[in-house]
């Protein structure tokens, strides 16, 4: 069962593979509608659009993916970039800080360039940050498919952009119930 709930002004997305205590506290974005909410075997996604996009061209998705022994938060992450890569022509996978996050859990933040995706023939950039909480892995990721691009021009998604989703990915962290951390 999927589980998540707007509660004030925070979206909290959990998983049904562990507790019930632990969940990822974002920021719902405002103008944007839910697209895809979905249980797969071992996770459950969100996936967002603009509200008034008619084909959408920018996205967020949240995912909860069950912790087990031989899947962590870098390994997830790993899966997460050679999916892109297999589909993409000009593909990059960039690190980033993640300024201003919550330090309980570890995270990671990846710029992932895909100048041209082979299925859609779009360029697409995205930003992804992964947490690694103790029952559950979260990746959240904010993308826009544009044009597409080589790797010898600019990206085609502005500096002061990609550093107002950047702040966005840093205010999502994981809360625990038991802990009375959670809204």
């Amino acid at each position: 069962m999927l589980i998540a709930r707007t509660v004030g002004a925070f979206l909290l997305l959990s998983s049904p593979f562990a507790s019930a205590d632990e969940r990822l506290v974002m920021d719902p974005p405002i103008g944007w509608k839910v697209v895809v909410a979905e249980e797969r075997e071992d996770s459950v996604i969100i996936e967002y659009a603009k509200a008034d996009d008619q084909t959408p061209t920018e996205g967020i998705s949240l995912q909860a993916t069950e912790r087990r022994d031989d899947l962590g938060i870098k390994r997830l992450m790993e899966i997460v970039v050679a999916g892109t890569r297999e589909i993409c022509q000009e593909f990059d996978a960039r690190p980033f800080q993640i300024e201003g996050a919550s330090s309980e859990f570890q995270s990671l933040g990846l710029m992932i360039v895909c100048g041209r995706n082979r299925e859609t023939g779009q360029g697409e950039v995205r930003l992804a940050r992964g947490i690694e909480g103790h029952d559950n892995l979260y990746v959240v990721q904010k993308s826009w498919r544009v044009a597409p691009f080589t790797a010898a021009e600019e990206l085609p998604v502005s500096v002061d952009d990609r550093s107002l989703w950047l702040r966005y990915l840093a205010r999502g962290r994981v809360c625990d119930t038991a802990a009375d951390d959670c809204p």
